[in-house]
């Protein structure tokens, strides 16, 4: 009975939540239309890059670059580590703002690089392009199990003419539209 019933639960938790969750999320379409709402708001408060991890959130915006933690733990980049301070109220705000746009998916970690230009009106920054890494957990929940999925990574990239080279099963791309596609990374 036990065996059973162990059989059963690892039935559930591997075929049919997923297969449940994929009815219920969006299709890659639909999402990349939920990151283009957030676009505005990104232009808005000039975010650069943004960092939402358990153990380390980062925020680089056009109020300056924050952290919750010591920076050693949360960057790589050694030009920036000396830049960030510790959130202010306001930046908090404004973080959870983002956060709250970049919901579900999950998204952990933003980087966004502009174009700047002028019109007759005056300055025009627009977003030139952008990567939104998901939350492996939020795209398929076995992932919160056993900690061993693909690293998901929605790029937007402008009237891109070609998917970039894929390296042999280590990392891939997947089109979703002219301006937009998805970077695979396997991660074990």
């Amino acid at each position: 009975m036990k065996k059973a019933i162990a059989t059963l639960t690892i039935f559930l938790v591997l075929v049919v939540v997923p297969v449940a969750i994929a009815q219920i999320k969006p299709s890659e379409s639909q999402q990349v239309e939920k990151f283009k709402q957030v676009f505005p708001l990104i232009q808005q408060k000039k975010i650069d890059s943004f960092k939402d991890l358990d153990w380390c959130k980062t925020f680089e915006y056009q109020k300056g670059q924050f952290t919750n933690n010591n920076i050693e733990r949360c960057t790589y980049d050694f030009d920036k580590k000396q830049k960030f301070g510790r959130f202010d109220p306001q930046a908090q705000i404004d973080f959870d703002q983002v956060t709250r746009s970049l919901s579900f998916p999950k998204v952990e970690t933003l980087e966004v690089k502009f174009k700047r230009g002028t019109t007759p009106r005056g300055s025009l920054e627009a977003i030139a392009s952008a990567r939104l890494h998901v939350f492996a957990g939020d795209v398929n929940p076995v992932c919160k199990v056993i900690w061993s999925c693909d690293v998901k990574t929605y790029v937007y990239q402008p009237g891109y003419k070609k998917l970039p080279a894929d390296l042999g099963g280590e990392l891939w791309h997947e089109k979703i539209d002219q301006d937009w596609y998805i970077e695979w990374q396997d991660w074990n």
